[in-house]
């Protein structure tokens, strides 16, 4: 299986690398969605302490809310860590051409001389 894996492997234009890098940040960011309102519900609980923990706090947005409580803010969620995936992504994949690139020139130019 890996060595067909390796055969069909292609270098990804730039855009092709951008978009990658947004649907994983986008997808990442739907999923870890849940666990962010939890997070954030902790932070903000005060002094009343409504919350004991993570399973309370699930527990209790839950039963008073219901499931769709745990999606609360995911469209900008999503669009926000999805952009972020595109550029880091995006500029990762870019910068590691440009210096495999130079290497190669560098190695090409030691072999001439």
């Amino acid at each position: 299986m890996f060595p067909q894996f390796i055969k069909a492997k292609r270098e990804l234009n730039d855009p092709e690398n951008a978009l990658i890098g947004a649907f994983a940040g986008a997808i990442t960011g739907a999923i870890t969605t849940p666990l962010d309102v939890m997070k954030t519900r902790l932070m903000v609980q005060g002094q009343g302490k409504q919350y004991t923990g993570i399973v309370s706090c699930a527990q209790t947005i839950l039963r008073e809310e219901g499931p769709k409580a745990f999606l609360k803010g995911i469209e900008p969620r999503v669009l926000w860590i999805g952009i972020g995936g595109s550029i880091f992504f995006g500029v990762l994949e870019k910068t590691k051409s440009m210096l495999a690139e130079r290497r190669n020139r560098e190695l090409q130019a030691g072999k001439e001389e």
